[in-house]
C-alpha cells in the first residue's frame, strides 16, 4: 500500500455546544470533548484546542494545521484548514477563527492544532454501539474510506489477537504496523463497550507507519440509554393463543363482503367457505345482515347466516378461537378492545394505518395489545393460512373453489413474514414445487406479537426450518430466541431495509432501522441464514427442508467440497469458475480410486483435474453419482442439463443422491423441470442460484460442525 500525505480538508470535524448532563440521542461531542474522552481512557490523541493565541514555546513541532472546530469547513473551505509552520502558528489561528465568524460559525468554539502527520497509510476506525453490541469497523480510510474498500467488521468484544487476524486480511496492509494498529483499535472499542451512553466513536483517518499510530480527526455520539422491551405476555400464554389462532374450533370472520364490489372483504370471505371442516365453525359477524350471499366464483351462491354484534355470538356460539377483520381504523380498534377484553387473537386483514397517515389510530392498537389480552397478527398483513387443516384465514387471491390451492398435507416448513406480499409469493412458490408447509403468518406491523415469542413459538413445533422476512429491527431477544433454535434445524431470515435510504419508501412500518450489518453479524453468529436474495429463497429451503445440512456438517469435519457433474462441459466449467470467483465454496477433490472408477464410464471425457465431470454423450448420470455416494470429499453435487428434452435420461431420485440439486436450464415452457422433479430431484434453473443456494447450506453446515466441536 503506497503511503499517502493526509490532507485534512477531507476531513469534517464534529461540534455542539456544551455537552448537558442528559445525553440525548445522537448529540455529538465538541471536538476537545471528544479529545479529552480518548486521552482520559488512555488512548492519546495529538494536538490541542484553543480559542486564542498560545505561548510559542510550549509547543514542540515545526509543521502544523490549524482546523476550525465546526461541524463541516466546507463553507469557508481551505480558511478553515490552513497548514503553516512553527512561528506563524499566532497568526494563522487568528486567521481561522476570523474565517470561521466570517462564515456565520461561532468563533468561540475555537480551533484545534495538531502537528503535521506527513506520510503513513491512512486507515478509518470505527466503533458503533448497537443493541446487538458493539461492531468494530476496520478498512482504508481518508478519501478511499468507501463502502467497497476492503473491510474488517466485527461484532462483540474482540481481543487483539483477533483483531491482529483479521485486519491481516486487508490487502496491502504492512505487518509492521498491524499490532500496533490491531491494540488501538481494541483500546478504542473498550472505550465505546465501558461507556453504554455513547453511540459511535469514529476515527478517520488514522496515520499509520511502522514507528507509530496517530489518529488525525475524531467524531463521537450520544445516545439516549436503551429501552428496555417486555413482551406483555408470558411465553404459555402467547403459545396458547398460537394454537387457537392456528386451529380454531370458532373462526370469527367480521363484514364479509358478498362480491367483487368489496374486493378483500369477498376474498377474505371465500377463503372462509373454504375453511370450513369438521369440527370447525366458521361464524359471520354484520352489523347490518342476517344473513349474507356470497357470488361463488364457480356459479351459485353460498347463503350462511350473519350475527349482527360480538355479543351475540358470544351468547349463541361461544368464545371464538380467532376473528379476522378487514374494517376501517376505528371498527378495527373497537374490535381489537373486545378481542383483548375476552382474550380472543385478532387478524387485522389490510392496509396499516401508520402508512396511510394514521399514526394515532396505530399507537392506539399499540397500546391495546400492549395490555397483554391477546395477540394481534396486522395491520397490513394478507393473513395467516395453516394448510394442514385448511385455515385460511387470509384475502389471498386464488380462481375458485375448485381451483384453489392444493392442500399438499402436512408439511416441515413455517413461514413468518412482516410483510404480506412475501408470504404470499413463497407459500405459492413452494407449493408450485410441491413442497408443503406446516403454516405461514403475514405479521405485518407487529403491533400485537414480538418476534421474539414468535421464534419461541416456532421452535416448539414439528417444522424443518423456520424461515422469517423482517422489516422492523426485532432486537436482541429475537437473536437469543432463534440462537436455541439454529443447533437444532435452520432458520432462514431475509432481511428488508437493508439500506437506511430505502426504510420510509420500501417499508411497511416506518421504524428506524438498526445498522443492518449489527444485524446481520448477531444472526449469523447465533448460526441464522441471511439472505439478501429473494429469488433465492424457494430453492435454499427446499434443499433445507430435505436436510442437506446435517450430514454435510459430519463430512466438513474433513475437506468436504462441491463436485460438478454435467451434460456439456462448457456448463460445468462456468459453474467451478463462478463457484471459485465467489470464494464461498470450494470444489471437492474426490478419492483417487473413485476418479478411476469414473473414468472408466465417461472415458476421455474426464478431466485431469476431475472435477468438474463432463458426462459427454454415453456418460450415466446415475452411474457417476452411485460412485461418489459414499466419497466423503464429496459434500454437496451440482448436476448440470442444459437441455430439457434430457429430462426423460435423468434417473430417478426420490433420496437415492440426498447430496444433489439438480440444474436444467434452457426449459422455457417447464416441461422438462416438472419430469425430474415428479422423479425426486431437488431443480433449480440456475447456475447462479443453485451456487448461492449450496453457499447458503454450506455455511450453515460449517456453523454446526464448529458448533459441535
Amino acid at each position: 500500500m503506497a503511503e499517502r500525505h493526509h490532507d485534512p480538508s477531507r476531513a469534517s470535524v464534529v461540534s455542539k455546544p456544551a455537552m448537558p448532563t442528559q445525553l440525548l440521542s445522537s448529540n455529538k461531542f465538541t471536538i476537545p470533548q471528544a479529545m479529552d474522552l480518548l486521552r482520559r481512557n488512555g488512548v492519546e490523541f495529538p494536538g490541542f484546542h484553543t480559542t486564542g493565541t498560545i505561548e510559542l514555546a510550549s509547543v514542540e513541532g515545526d509543521r502544523f494545521v490549524v482546523k476550525a472546530a465546526v461541524h463541516s469547513t466546507k463553507k469557508a473551505g481551505r480558511e478553515m484548514v490552513v497548514f503553516c509552520s512553527k512561528d506563524e502558528l499566532n497568526s494563522t489561528i487568528s486567521g481561522v477563527l476570523g474565517a470561521m465568524e466570517k462564515a456565520g460559525e461561532d468563533r468561540t468554539l475555537g480551533v484545534i492544532v495538531q502537528p503535521l502527520v506527513e506520510s503513513g497509510t491512512e486507515v478509518m476506525v470505527s466503533v458503533l454501539n448497537t443493541s446487538y453490541g458493539t461492531v468494530t469497523t476496520v478498512k482504508l480510510g481518508g478519501a478511499l474510506a468507501e463502502e467497497s474498500t476492503t473491510t474488517v467488521r466485527l461484532l462483540g468484544e474482540i481481543n487483539p489477537d483477533i483483531l491482529f487476524n483479521e485486519i491481516s486480511k486487508i490487502p496491502g496492509f504492512s505487518r509492521d504496523f498491524i499490532p500496533m494498529l490491531a491494540q488501538f483499535v481494541h483500546n478504542v472499542q473498550r472505550i465505546v463497550q465501558t461507556n453504554p451512553e455513547l453511540e459511535s466513536l469514529e476515527i478517520n483517518p488514522v496515520i499509520c507507519s511502522k514507528e507509530r499510530i496517530v489518529p488525525v480527526d475524531i467524531r463521537v455520539a450520544s445516545r439516549e440509554p436503551p429501552i428496555e422491551k417486555k413482551d406483555p405476555m408470558t411465553q404459555t400464554e402467547f403459545n396458547g393463543q398460537m394454537d387457537r389462532l392456528l386451529h380454531p374450533k370458532i373462526a370469527v370472520f367480521v363484514a364479509p363482503a358478498c362480491d367483487l364490489t368489496g374486493a378483500v372483504r369477498y376474498l377474505m370471505a371465500l377463503n372462509a367457505l373454504r375453511s370450513e371442516a369438521e369440527g370447525r365453525e366458521i361464524v359471520f359477524l354484520h352489523p347490518q345482515k342476517d344473513q349474507i350471499e356470497i357470488q361463488l366464483p364457480t356459479g351459485g351462491v353460498a347463503v350462511r347466516k350473519c350475527y349482527r354484534s360480538f355479543g351475540r355470538i358470544l351468547e349463541e356460539v361461544g368464545v371464538p378461537d380467532v376473528v379476522i377483520a378487514a374494517l376501517k381504523p376505528e371498527p378495527t380498534i373497537e374490535m381489537a378492545k373486545l378481542c383483548s377484553n375476552h382474550k380472543i387473537p385478532f387478524v387485522m386483514i389490510g392496509a396499516g394505518f401508520g402508512e396511510a397517515g394514521d399514526q394515532a389510530s396505530e399507537r392506539e392498537l399499540i397500546n391495546i395489545f400492549a395490555r397483554g389480552g391477546c395477540i394481534g397478527f396486522g395491520p397490513n398483513t394478507v393473513g395467516i393460512f395453516n394448510p394442514t387443516n385448511r385455515l385460511n384465514a387470509s384475502f389471498d387471491a386464488y380462481d375458485g373453489l375448485d381451483k384453489a390451492r392444493p392442500p399438499l398435507g402436512s408439511g416441515t416448513i413455517s413461514l413468518t413474514t412482516q410483510g404480506g406480499g412475501i408470504c404470499s409469493i413463497l407459500y405459492s412458490a413452494l407449493t408450485a414445487r410441491e413442497i408443503p408447509i406446516n403454516y405461514a403468518l403475514a405479521v405485518g406491523n407487529s403491533n400485537g406479537v414480538s418476534m421474539n415469542q414468535l421464534a419461541r413459538f416456532n421452535a416448539t413445533q414439528q417444522n424443518n426450518v423456520d424461515f422469517y422476512y423482517l422489516e422492523s429491527d426485532p432486537g436482541p431477544d429475537f437473536i437469543k430466541a432463534i440462537s436455541e433454535v439454529t443447533p437444532h434445524r435452520p432458520v432462514v431470515i431475509l432481511k428488508g431495509g437493508r439500506y437506511a435510504e430505502n426504510v420510509a419508501a420500501t417499508t411497511h412500518t416506518g421504524a428506524s432501522f438498526k445498522p443492518y450489518h449489527a444485524f446481520k453479524m448477531a444472526a449469523e453468529q447465533a448460526g441464522a441464514i441471511v439472505v439478501e436474495n429473494s429469488e433465492v429463497v424457494p430453492l435454499l429451503l427446499e434443499m433445507l427442508d430435505k436436510g442437506m445440512a446435517k450430514p454435510l456438517a459430519q463430512k466438513l469435519a474433513g475437506d468436504a467440497g462441491v463436485l460438478c457433474v454435467s451434460q456439456s462441459g462448457g456448463d460445468g466449467v462456468e459453474f467451478t469458475d463462478l463457484l471459485l470467483k465467489a470464494k464461498r465454496l470450494q470444489l471437492a477433490k474426490p478419492d483417487e480410486a473413485q476418479v478411476a472408477a469414473v473414468q472408466n464410464l465417461v472415458g476421455d471425457f474426464i478431466r485431469v483435474q476431475p472435477n468438474p465431470i463432463d458426462l459427454g454423450p454415453t456418460g450415466s448420470l446415475e452411474s457417476v453419482l452411485t460412485v461418489f455416494n459414499g466419497d466423503e470429499n464429496v459434500g454437496l453435487v451440482a448436476a448440470i442439463f442444459n437441455k430439457y428434452f434430457f429430462a426423460e435420461l435423468i434417473p430417478d431420485n426420490h433420496g437415492r443422491f440426498p447430496n444433489a440439486v439438480l440444474t436444467l436450464t434452457n426449459d422455457p415452457n417447464g416441461i422438462g423441470t416438472k419430469i425430474v422433479r415428479e422423479k425426486g430431484w431437488i431443480v433449480s434453473n440456475s447456475k447462479s442460484l443453485t451456487l448461492e443456494a449450496m453457499a447458503h447450506v454450506y455455511e450453515y453446515a460449517k456453523w454446526l460442525a464448529n458448533a459441535k466441536e
